[in-house]
């Protein structure tokens, strides 16, 4: 949490493709996937439920030497 929001995090690490090509991996089935799972969780931290989401991503490349962020629009 920080602020008014708490982050939701996923955390992909893929060698086989190139890192500027891992934000084509977020299509709309991954962002269904983030917006259930977090819902699921304020379900049981309903105290959270008031907060802003955000979603967040973390690409990792070179055995971790390399990560890129993004932050993804998943539609509440």
């Amino acid at each position: 949490m920080r602020d008014d929001s708490v982050a939701f995090v996923e955390v992909k690490s893929w060698e086989r493709m190139p890192i500027t090509e891992l934000e084509r991996v977020v299509d709309a089935r991954k962002r269904r996937r983030l917006r259930l799972t977090s819902q699921a969780y304020l379900q049981r931290y309903p105290v959270l439920a008031t907060f802003r989401r955000r979603y967040e991503l973390l690409f990792l490349a070179d055995g971790g030497r390399t990560v890129r962020h993004m932050t993804v629009a998943v539609g509440e």
